[in-house]
C-alpha cells in the first residue's frame, strides 16, 4: 500500500478478495462505500475503485488520469487516489453510445462524521 492508501501489491488485492467485485450492471445513481482502491498495471494505467452497497453488493469502477492530473470521474472534482477507504459516495453511472458504462460523477456522502479525504481541503 502506498502513502495514499492505494493497494500496490498482488497479495494485498488477494487479501481484499478483489475477485468478488463486478462491474456495475446498469446506469443510474448508486450509494456506494469505497472499500479499497488499486492501480491497474496491465495495458493502461488506471485506478480501480472497489465499492460495496448497503445491502452487500460489490462493484468496481475504473477511472483514468484526467487532464487536471486527478484520478476520478470526468465530472467530479475529487481525486480518488487521495480518498479514504470506507467513505460513502453517490456515484453516477451512464451508458455511452457504444454501450459501455462510464463513471461520470461522484459526490461525497458524510455518514457518522467520517472524514472523506487523506488531506485537508
Amino acid at each position: 500500500m502506498n502513502e495514499r492508501g492505494v493497494l500496490t501489491a498482488r497479495q494485498e488485492l488477494l487479501d481484499h478478495h478483489f475477485e468478488l467485485y463486478r462491474p456495475i450492471p446498469e446506469e443510474g445513481v448508486y450509494l456506494l462505500r469505497l472499500d479499497f482502491k488499486a492501480w491497474n498495471k496491465r495495458k493502461n494505467r488506471c485506478l480501480i475503485c472497489y465499492f460495496s452497497t448497503e445491502d452487500g453488493k460489490k462493484y468496481k469502477l475504473y477511472t483514468w488520469k484526467q487532464r487536471s492530473g486527478m484520478y476520478g470521474p470526468y465530472r467530479c472534482r475529487y481525486d480518488f487516489s487521495y480518498i479514504r477507504d470506507y467513505s460513502w459516495w453517490k456515484c453516477t453511472i451512464r451508458t455511452s453510445s457504444s454501450g459501455y458504462r462510464s463513471w461520470v460523477d461522484a459526490e461525497p456522502v458524510i455518514r457518522h462524521g467520517m472524514t472523506v479525504f487523506w488531506y485537508d481541503i
